[in-house]
């Protein structure tokens, strides 16, 4: 989907996640995406969490 004016863009950063075991990490980075998605319609906002080589995106 190509970026429009109106569309935001975010690079989540986290530390030790990334230190994990890979089980464990893709659990805590489910748990985050999970988590900006309830913040965000909590909000009253949309948006779309990716996690595309062990980053988190967020589309708005």
């Amino acid at each position: 989907m190509p970026p429009t004016s109106a569309d935001a863009l975010f690079l989540v950063r986290y530390g030790e996640i990334g230190l994990k075991s890979p089980p464990v990490r893709r659990r805590f980075e489910r748990l985050l995406r999970e988590n900006i998605v309830r913040s965000l319609h909590a909000r009253g906002a949309t948006g779309k969490v990716d996690n595309p080589w062990g980053l988190s995106l967020i589309h708005i």
